[in-house]
């Protein structure tokens, strides 16, 4: 039986690999990984992404949704009764990683991830309207996990009978507002240049210890400074209406939010982790590609 010819993005594809095995054999031989190959590990696991059937992209995001969504819960929990900001800090700090190792063990897609696919867009291995195509797909999966996920909390009773787990989620809410457009668009910069680099640092081993730690590192240091994360902002987003009710008020606060706190976010962390942080390094490393 004749073999169908590849398509131009299964070639690329093809080619990515036969990269990334080249560079992996020289890891291997010198049991070591270095900044070059931690690089071009990243490069191709975008490539790969980016040419995931729609259905399977879709359905990663919304169980990356969920996951951050389960963190948050178990944030809120945690901190209940606790004054002092700094510990309860800290302690979000601990537990939120647990979203990001879920999504990198078990499987997920995240649009604050997804988008460092932006360069190999630039080298016209993936097309424009895929990855296009890719990050609105993510990104809509995500707030589906996310709202299927505070549906789940609210069929629980968490928000009705758990008055003050439900005040610490509207403190996420009312806290993000009291910033301005434009600080909430630097803070989603620094927010990506932590969440991307996460699980840009994570192709550095092969260790799941390892990467688990650099995880709750990076997260963690995330979480702490309190960026904001146009994914993790939907949790308080969509729980705040569960919360307060579907008044004419209540509907003008959430349209506010999305306006003047997700907006922002959504373009900071675009420009944190689509094109401060890997242009940094393809300027550096571009050479190493070849023809990829």
């Amino acid at each position: 039986m004749k073999k169908e010819p590849l398509t131009e993005s299964e070639e690329n594809l093809e080619e990515a690999k036969l990269l990334l095995a080249s560079k992996d054999d020289e890891m291997i031989a010198h049991s070591t990984f270095t900044n070059e190959s931690t690089f071009i590990r990243n490069y191709v696991f975008a490539i790969k992404k980016l040419n995931e059937t729609l259905l399977k992209i879709f359905m990663l995001a919304i169980a990356a949704g969920m996951f951050i969504g389960l963190a948050y819960v178990a944030i809120g929990m945690a901190t209940k009764g606790i004054e002092s900001s700094g510990i309860a800090s800290l302690i979000s700090g601990l537990i939120f990683p647990l979203a990001i190792i879920m999504i990198v063990f078990i499987g997920g897609q995240l649009f604050t991830s997804n988008v460092m696919g932006l360069w190999p867009t630039i080298r016209r291995k993936v097309k424009v309207q895929k990855y296009l195509q890719n990050l609105i797909i993510v990104l809509i999966g995500n707030w589906i996990g996310i709202l299927f996920l505070c549906l789940i909390v609210w069929g629980a009773g968490l928000f009705k009978h758990d008055a003050e787990y439900a005040a610490i989620t509207m403190k996420y809410f009312d806290g993000k507002m009291k910033y301005t457009w434009i600080e909430i668009f630097f803070s989603g910069i620094l927010c990506n240049l932590l969440v991307a680099g996460s699980v840009w640092i994570s192709f550095s081993t092969n260790n799941t210890s390892a990467k688990i730690m650099l995880f709750i590192l990076l997260i963690g240091a995330f979480v702490i400074s309190g960026y904001s994360h146009v994914v993790a902002n939907a949790f308080p987003w969509f729980s705040s209406m569960m919360i307060k009710g579907s008044s004419s008020e209540n509907w003008s606060q959430f349209a506010e939010f999305g306006y003047k706190v997700q907006l922002p976010t959504l373009f900071g962390n675009y420009l944190g982790g689509a094109v401060i942080l890997p242009g940094i390094f393809y300027i550096v490393w571009n050479k190493k590609l070849g023809n990829q």
